[in-house]
């Protein structure tokens, strides 16, 4: 990812510029990757992150509802790495 912090308001990925406090953890996550890891797996993981935001703009109802966790429409789905 190799983000940075753009004006104190997003920090920008590959592709997409996300708000602070969700970019800076993806940062975070991606600079914890690179170090215990590798680069490429980083790049790989961030990027499954970053599929699946975009599934779920595209599909927001997306998932299964879960009335065990809350009363609020919250809904879970697996995230698989490609």
């Amino acid at each position: 990812m190799r983000g940075s912090e753009n004006g104190g308001k997003a920090v920008t990925g590959r592709r997409t510029n996300y708000p602070l406090p969700v970019g800076s953890t993806f940062c975070g996550i991606w600079n914890y990757l690179a170090e215990d890891s590798s680069l490429r797996v980083a790049d790989k993981v961030l990027a499954d992150i970053e599929s699946a935001i975009l599934k779920l703009t595209k599909t927001p109802q997306l998932g299964h509802r879960r009335p065990d966790l809350t009363d609020r429409d919250l809904r879970s789905f697996e995230c698989i790495p490609t």
